[in-house]
């Protein structure tokens, strides 16, 4: 019965969109996000090419698709790490928009890493993603320990700060943005 009345709901909302059987919720979800990720791109970064937006933009949302990664959670690790700064380097030697070290994208990318990909704000963005999911293969981890997790290796008690920052700052940008994936 719920099932039935979920289904009957859900194809009202797609008809009052006009959307095809084709499009799936998530792809619904996105493209009336989308919008707004790239206005709090835009507003949140200084000298990024269009292109190089299009790029993160185009991470986000394979990380969503595929991960199921919130895109305000996504947007708030890369302000927290690097200020939408694809070509940062920390001190400590992490590349790029989310701060991925050469190791830890070695051992996402394979035969293919490079530090001049982790550069580009597509391949960034996606191996944050993939080494996220990484990290979450165990399925029994808090979203919490996740983030301190990417921040801080095994010593992830060190990450909390951090993770609660990310948290916080996505918490705002839900609010602010109205981004709701």
């Amino acid at each position: 019965m719920v099932v039935a009345i979920l289904l009957s709901l859900w194809t009202s909302i797609m008809s009052l969109y006009n959307v095809t059987d084709e499009f799936s919720l998530t792809d619904f979800l996105w493209e009336k996000n989308k919008p707004r990720i790239v206005e709090f791109i835009k507003s949140h970064s200084k000298g990024l090419s269009s292109i190089d937006i299009k790029n993160i933009v185009r991470g986000i949302e394979i990380n969503y698709k595929h991960r199921g990664i919130p895109c305000a959670r996504q947007l708030s690790l890369i302000y927290i790490e690097s200020g939408f700064g694809p070509h940062r380097i920390s001190e400590k030697g992490a590349i790029g928009l989310c701060q991925i070290m050469p190791g830890t994208g070695r051992a996402m990318l394979g035969e293919v890493y490079s530090k001049q990909y982790l550069k580009q704000p597509l391949i960034n963005v996606i191996t944050c993603g993939k080494y996220l999911d990484y990290i979450n293969s165990n399925k029994d981890k808090t979203q919490l320990r996740i983030l301190a997790e990417y921040n801080a290796g095994n010593e992830y008690k060190f990450g909390l700060p951090y993770a609660w920052r990310v948290l916080d700052y996505e918490k705002y940008i839900i609010k602010k943005y109205k981004i709701m994936i």
